[in-house]
């Protein structure tokens, strides 16, 4: 085993193999949710002349997104386009790559244990369970997941080579110096929880104190990675002003969000050592109780710090390093700046744990590590291989059906509202999901619940700026079901749904055109087949008076006017839909048809 793992080669080699062997079955997955907005919807997807905006302009997923707080990943929308110009629209080299990343994170984990001066073997032991770990199928298998798997591979490689760059600079070289500050750089720009590096190094430093700072130049190389961090966060607020004042401004919030952290920290650990629940949207109602949360929290921070305590030498190092890693790369997601799902749920995604995983792993292993000699000739080395394999296949087994969750939205918003049954979003979630697969009646039923927890949010959000965009969920949520309705042939449900959607107040936050318009228009469509035609012709302009861009509502009043044998009107209105839109080919059909009368 010692030979095996002298040669860095073969440990890549085998991690890949079992990497690829437990994510195999993701690499068949589509594109499920986010993936389709960043990647399947995204217009600039296939662009180079437009990237450098990227860099010079906040991200958002969409407008419905718009309470919660946006972000600023410029080189993780040029890692979208690269995967693009390589794998184009087929999911499964998105997939393969984002495997591939995981792998080369397990070797860089157990490249960081040898640098932590680990032994090989437990390096190894911490790079393997972090691969197999069933809550990492939420970064792996998900393609949108990728921001933690790149910005963990610069977090790490920034840990390293710092780490090197150290030992190299106490000798009076400057070997590894210049990569460090690029390698973190590069992870700023990827995801805002690289900020953490710099205090994790910082923490090794005081732990590792016997050469803290013996070399003047080790101390410029720190302190250059906190200037970088200065920067970033500059220009973020540049990007996003006002942003920490009004996430910080309503106290009563704050503080409940904070109050919810011992919750939050719990459930954290509750699925690194017992990966039983994972799911979708994993969320912490700021609202529930906190009295009993916070007596366990504060009895595991006890234990954890006993731990630390009773280790000695190394193990005490690694296991308090371990601490400091786990809980600086969670700080940045524990929402004191707001990641609201909905309402009073605030995201505590798995994804998150991408990076606190490792710090959490290493404090095992100095546990582990603890264990292992006070207990040395009472419980053979036999044994302790034995049940460190009995983890790394039941971890591999959940992780292979964790995949499985991802291979269509059904399925992954079936399972997190297994989880998350107050969670209203999801209920609209799984039934758009349904009626994309035609499952009409479950639909309605999803949508109807969705609608009574969106319409009490309404009620409760007063006159706030998160009225707004509850107010849009319900708009849209009527007007999907009025589709579901026409779908199955129902036009009398089908009108009332798209009239409800119409008649409501249209949210100043947001552009609701496109979806009042589409409304107006397919009621009058309602209309032409049950021969109202009066009112389908007035919904027709309606529709048009909503959106004036709307080209399908155009197209189909120059039908009507058509059918109703006023050629002219007609032509008029199906050259004003091409002059809104020349790729809208319905329109030209309609015009050439209409020329050749």
């Amino acid at each position: 085993m010692k030979t095996f793992l002298r040669s860095r080669w073969r440990v890549l080699f085998v991690l890949a193999l079992i990497g690829f062997a437990v994510y195999a079955n993701a690499i068949g997955n589509p594109f499920v949710h986010d993936d389709i907005v960043f990647i399947q919807q995204n217009p600039s997807i296939g662009r180079w002349d437009d990237i450098g905006l990227a860099f010079i302009r906040p991200s958002m997923l969409s407008a419905e997104e718009a309470i919660r707080v946006p972000y600023y990943r410029p080189f993780l929308e040029v890692i979208y386009r690269l995967e693009f110009s390589i794998f184009g629209m087929n999911p499964a080299g998105f997939h393969f790559f984002n495997i591939a990343l995981h792998i080369l994170n397990a070797f860089l984990v157990f490249l960081l244990g040898i640098s932590l001066r680990l032994p090989r073997a437990w390096s190894f032991c911490i790079a393997l369970v972090f691969l197999v770990h069933p809550l990492q199928s939420e970064a792996v298998a998900c393609i949108s997941g990728i921001s933690n798997l790149i910005t963990t591979v610069f977090c790490l490689a920034t840990m390293v080579s710092y780490m090197r760059a150290r030992e190299s600079l106490l000798k009076g070289a400057a070997r590894w110096s210049f990569v460090t500050p690029i390698f973190f750089f590069l992870a700023l720009f990827s995801k805002e929880q690289a900020v953490a590096v710099p205090f994790i190094i910082l923490a090794y430093e005081f732990l590792w104190r016997k050469g803290l700072f013996q070399s003047f130049l080790q101390w410029v190389l720190l302190a250059v990675l906190f200037w970088i961090l200065a920067g970033y966060l500059f220009w973020r607020q540049a990007m996003f002003p006002g942003m920490m004042s009004g996430a910080l401004q309503n106290t009563g919030e704050l503080l409940l969000r904070l109050a919810s952290i011992p919750r939050t920290v719990l459930d954290y650990l509750g699925i690194i050592y017992w990966p039983s629940d994972l799911h979708y949207y994993r969320s912490v109602d700021i609202l529930l109780p906190k009295i009993v949360p916070a007596l366990l929290f504060v009895s595991v921070v006890s234990l954890v710090m006993t731990v630390c305590l009773v280790l000695v030498g190394r193990l005490r190092r690694w296991a308090w390093l371990g601490v400091a890693w786990f809980a600086v790369s969670l700080l940045p997601v524990l929402n004191i700046i707001p990641l609201i799902n909905e309402y009073s749920f605030i995201l505590t995604a798995e994804h998150f744990l991408y990076l606190p995983l490792i710090g959490g792993l290493i404090f095992s292993a100095a546990a582990v590590g603890w264990a292992h000699r006070t207990l040395y000739g009472e419980i053979s080395p036999f044994v302790w291989r034995g049940i460190f394999f009995i983890i790394l296949v039941i971890f591999s087994v959940m992780t292979i059906r964790q995949n499985f969750v991802w291979r269509g939205e059904i399925p992954l918003f079936e399972r997190t509202l297994a989880f998350e049954p107050g969670f209203g979003r999801v209920h609209l979630l799984l039934a758009k999901a349904y009626a994309k697969a035609g499952r009409f009646p479950e639909a309605l039923v999803e949508y109807a619940r969705g609608l009574r927890i969106m319409e009490d949010y309404v009620k409760k959000a007063g006159l706030s700026k998160a009225r707004d965009v509850y107010l849009n969920y319900v708009q849209e949520a009527h007007f999907e079901r009025g589709e579901c309705y026409r779908a199955m042939g129902r036009l009398r449900e089908s009108t009332e749904e798209y009239l409800w959607a119409l008649g409501m107040k249209a949210p100043s936050a947001y552009d609701v055109s496109k979806c009042t318009s589409s409304a107006a228009n397919n009621v009058a469509l309602n209309f032409i087949r049950t021969g109202d035609r009066e009112r389908a012709r007035r919904f027709f302009e309606l529709a048009i008076r909503i959106d004036a861009h709307s080209v399908e509502a155009m197209n189909n009043l120059g039908m009507f006017f058509l059918e109703e044998g006023q050629a002219e009107t007609a032509i008029f209105w199906f050259e004003r839909a091409i002059k809104r839109d020349p790729l809208f080919h319905p329109a030209w059909e309609n015009l050439k048809r209409v020329q050749n009368l």
